[in-house]
């Protein structure tokens, strides 16, 4: 059996943005968050992956569970936060929703969960990255208008190292934090990456 670990998750999240058809990630990222369709693919992905396991969508409120052949025991739980790089730039959140501490949150259900099997507890936050200002349509592209209003006060590059440095520095007090980016195309004439944070195995929280 293959070890479950964040080299797993990163391995099979790096896959993901090629289970895409060309376009349909930044599509799917521009009218609405990311974060069920990744998942989605995700799922699939550790399901392919590890034949011999139980991959789990929705278990016990758990967005991700890898459970042991009988599908009683969890080995491995994750959850995952969607979000735009918007929401983390500047001094204070572009939205009323903290994500770091929405994500601890979950991190603390999740370990108690976890405690039935010694299941190791991971989060995940997927952060919608617009390489350029996308056209003024708020019933088509989602927080357009913050969207807008923080590329143009901060520039693209300044936004988004905003939103690594809010992510490294908040999810690193749950556990050892890693990173990337998924490339996803195209749509409205807009380039879109989503970037990412998986945290844990979460040592606290």
């Amino acid at each position: 059996m293959r070890r479950l670990d964040a080299g797993l998750l990163v391995e099979r999240l790096e896959s993901v943005a090629a289970s895409f058809a060309p376009g349909e990630l930044a599509y799917l990222a521009l009218t609405s968050k990311i974060e069920r369709p990744v998942q989605d693919r995700l799922a699939w992905s550790l399901r392919t992956k590890l034949p011999d396991l139980v991959v789990s969508r929705e278990w016990k409120r758990t967005d991700l569970a890898i459970l042991d052949a009988q599908a009683s025991v969890p080995l491995l739980l994750l959850e995952a936060k969607a979000m735009y790089t918007a929401d983390l730039a500047g001094v204070r959140p572009a939205s009323a929703a903290d994500y770091p501490t929405l994500m601890r949150d979950d991190v603390v259900k999740a370990r108690r969960l976890a405690s039935e099997g010694n299941a190791q507890v991971f989060a995940l936050a997927l952060a919608t990255h617009l390489m350029t200002s996308p056209p003024n349509w708020p019933n088509v592209i989602k927080y357009v208008a913050l969207t807008r209003r923080k590329l143009r006060q901060f520039g693209e590059a300044g936004v988004r190292a905003m939103a690594a440095d809010t992510m490294n520095r908040r999810l690193s007090e749950l556990g050892p934090v890693c990173s990337g980016s998924l490339h996803g195309g195209e749509a409205f004439g807009v380039e879109v990456a989503v970037d990412w944070w998986l945290v844990g195995p979460a040592t606290r929280g």
